[in-house]
């Protein structure tokens, strides 16, 4: 069987082993490459055909699955919300090591049931939805552009709950710029904890919100994301009435919904379970002498023998390059030499795909009338190259986080290399419709930074071209 790499992700192994855990209990054959604080998650493609297949035949099957799922899932995030609540309130200076670890515990517990809650909709039931719409007449295109606008979440995310509240905040300042600094702080106590992504992202302060306020207001104009929406959901419902009409490939439609949002929503209820633990990060750095990146590299046993045996572990060769190796109900963490000797043996190599033309998949169609779309490639690696972003350019990265929300409505569209029809840069760019394509394997080996590239977005396709033909205007509202 061939390994395919699915997902890649900026994540620590101390929050996404407890979560790998419970993926486990679904998912039993995975491959995780740590390298450069980046993860890459590989599966067995025929692994994970069958899997999404079998969710397939279990929506069928059930008609009452997916309201069963959907509870499911409501009462971990209830659990998680109200545990992130508790724990922000305790003065972690007045605990014992025994005590943290208790809480770090309950918080990798919560972490493993979200992990279980992962689900492979967006593959087999995705393609399923493809073929049923074109046996109805569609063409490819206007099948990925129908199944785009009915998978998208009705469900307001947590990233377009924070910039609608932003874009308030920005109508104020327009009105009254003495507000700004008021308005920044208010912003900051509701959502300066969005940034922290699994642990490497960090907890956005008030001066950033402040800056980004004033750069938002001195701006020609702000996205009306509710007016949006509201077109947005009326459109989608139109669209099932149109071409859904057997409730099972309603269904099909509804889970891919679902994985969608709560695949974003998982993402910012770890944040949430993160910063409410800082006081007691903060605590492990002042008694232990740790510093904080150095504690997320561990693995939660590691951070056990650290607080309650008082073990001092050489991180070293996890800092180069470990496996996670996902089999048989185990999670086995193999570092350094080791665990590059392990990835070499059971088959998983470098991909180096290079062309003149890139093919993805379209994520987000933007306008009705944008089929080819002209601009400048900008490289974002991570927080340090968002200056390079202009306004009219078109963002290339390997994934989008939440923290890269800002940059969205400045570019004309987003490419990334990973990714699929419910990860995160689909997901938030077809909330501000923003033309993107993810999944453009071979990307960043083939576009550097200032290239003028083309963007097919009904066919998913990015070439290179000599120089821009049409005007580089800045991307309408």
């Amino acid at each position: 069987m061939t390994w395919e790499k699915l997902v890649v992700l900026e994540v620590p192994p101390l929050t996404y082993i407890p979560f790998l855990k419970g993926m486990l209990t679904v998912y039993d054959d995975f491959v995780v490459i740590f390298k450069n604080r980046i993860c890459e998650y590989y599966n067995k493609e025929d692994l994970k055909i069958q899997e999404s297949r079998k969710l397939a035949e279990k929506i069928r099957q059930d008609g009452k699955f997916i309201d069963k799922y959907w509870q499911w899932v409501n009462d971990i995030s209830k659990m998680a919300w109200r545990f992130a609540d508790e724990k922000q309130r305790i003065d972690f200076t007045q605990k014992t090591d025994s005590e943290i670890w208790q809480y770090f515990e309950e918080m990798f517990e919560l972490i493993k049931e979200l992990g279980s809650t992962v689900t492979y909709a967006r593959f087999e039931p995705a393609n399923m939805l493809r073929r049923y719409l074109t046996e109805k007449g569609l063409s490819n295109v206007d099948a990925n552009r129908v199944l785009m606008n009915i998978i998208q979440p009705t469900t307001k995310s947590i990233a377009s709950k924070e910039r609608k509240s932003f874009s308030k905040k920005v109508s104020l300042v327009r009105k009254n710029p003495s507000l700004v600094k008021k308005l920044a702080y208010e912003h900051c106590c509701e959502w300066n904890w969005v940034g922290l992504d699994w642990g490497f992202g960090k907890v956005i302060s008030h001066e950033d919100f402040q800056k980004e306020l004033i750069d938002a207001a001195n701006a020609c104009s702000e996205q009306d994301l509710s007016t949006k929406s509201v077109k947005y959901a009326e459109e989608k419902e139109n669209l099932k009435r149109k071409y859904l009409e057997e409730p099972y490939m309603q269904n099909l439609a509804r889970m891919i919904e679902i994985e969608g949002f709560y695949r974003l929503e998982r993402r910012y209820i770890i944040s949430k379970l993160l910063y409410s633990m800082l006081g007691a990060f903060k605590e492990i750095e002042r008694k232990k002498g740790m510093l904080y990146n150095n504690i997320l590299l561990m693995t939660p046993d590691e951070l056990q023998q650290v607080l309650i045996e008082g073990a001092s572990i050489n991180l070293s060769e996890r800092t180069e390059y470990s496996v996670f190796h996902g089999h048989a109900k185990e999670l086995r963490v193999i570092d350094g030499t080791i665990a590059l000797d392990f990835a070499k043996e059971i088959g998983i190599i470098e991909e180096t795909i290079v062309g003149d033309v890139i093919e993805g998949t379209t994520a987000s169609v933007g306008l009705p009338d944008q089929k080819i779309i002209q601009g400048l490639a900008v490289i974002v690696k991570n927080k340090e190259d968002f200056s390079k972003i202009k306004e009219g350019t078109i963002l290339v990265a390997s994934e989008t986080t939440p923290d890269y929300i800002p940059l969205f409505k400045m570019v004309k569209a987003i490419i990334t290399e990973h990714g699929g029809i419910t990860s995160h840069a689909a997901i938030v760019s077809r909330e501000m419709g923003v033309p993107c394509i993810v999944a453009a394997k071979g990307l960043l080996s083939m576009v550097k930074d200032g290239d003028a590239i083309q963007l097919d977005i009904e066919e998913g396709k990015i070439k290179k071209i000599t120089s821009l033909q049409f005007p580089r205007e800045p991307r309408g509202d």
